[in-house]
């Protein structure tokens, strides 16, 4: 969903997420409350270790 390469780090988990969260953000012209969930949901699990 981030568009990561395995065993990105911390800073690069970060980077990707707010990109991310930009494009998916329910208040722009892309994005939608399914994508900000799912885009949330990926970067939460990947944080969570």
């Amino acid at each position: 969903m981030l568009d990561l390469d395995p065993g990105a780090d911390k800073p690069a988990i970060k980077r990707a997420y707010r990109e991310k969260v930009k494009d998916a953000h329910p208040d722009t012209e892309t994005g939608s409350k399914e994508a900000f969930k799912r885009v949330n949901a990926a970067y939460e699990q990947l944080t969570s270790s």
